[in-house]
């Protein structure tokens, strides 16, 4: 549930804060934010002031976490993620957040997954979902994340978007297969009726979601 009292009316922001950070801690939480960055960027909820944010998040963190992640004294990729987070979180707050937060609230709230991770789990698989919803946006994210996208057509510079995510993925150090974090093919069912009760994040998703194509996304991401 939202609610105006979980809104700071101020936050400090202190890189240095985040130095001693582990690395699992520094790439869950570091995923975390990309994520709302992109998934605020977006979604249905988007004004063209926050995808200032959001894009800028996308950049910021996209070009530093990999850093953060292995050189974790590293000041200014510290930083970067610092302010990338700060950026998407006031994304999140006026645009919100979409299907893959949706599907990955089971993974957490049952499995006892960290956040980051069960959002990192889902993130590929709800954005291939979403991509032919707006084309544009995700050719623009894909250069956000440092894809080459130049001359290459629409639909091909929006799918280097996944490219682009996956090897940030991959490069952390997340699981990225349900397999991964031990959660049985038999749980299917139960994980979209989990999904399935996110309204307010589906409502917010640029693509609508069946129960039948949340089960196609669960399954893919088994692999």
């Amino acid at each position: 549930m939202l609610s105006r009292y979980i809104l700071p009316q101020a936050a400090v922001v202190d890189p240095d804060l985040t130095l001693s950070m582990p690395p699992k801690v520094t790439a869950a939480s570091g995923l975390d934010a990309l994520i709302h960055a992109c998934e605020s960027y977006t979604s249905l909820g988007a004004t063209p002031l926050t995808e200032v944010f959001s894009l800028r998040a996308v950049e910021l963190i996209a070009g530093a976490i990999r850093a953060a992640v292995w050189r974790g004294s590293d000041r200014k990729a510290r930083a970067d993620i610092s302010l990338g987070s700060y950026l998407a979180g006031v994304a999140i707050a006026n645009a919100g957040t979409t299907a893959v937060h949706a599907l990955a609230y089971p993974l957490g709230g049952k499995y006892r997954i960290p956040h980051g991770v069960s959002n990192a789990l889902m993130f590929p698989y709800v954005m291939e979902w979403n991509i032919p919803a707006d084309m544009e946006k995700f050719a623009r994210l894909a250069q956000a994340v440092r894809e080459d996208v130049d001359g290459l057509p629409l639909r091909e510079a929006a799918r280097r978007f996944l490219r682009g995510i996956e090897s940030i993925i991959e490069d952390v150090g997340v699981p990225r297969t349900l397999d991964e974090v031990g959660i049985d093919r038999g749980e299917l069912p139960a994980l979209v009726e989990g999904a399935a009760r996110q309204q307010r994040l589906l409502r917010n998703n640029p693509r609508s979601l069946s129960k039948e194509d949340m089960a196609a996304i669960y399954a893919k991401a088994w692999r």
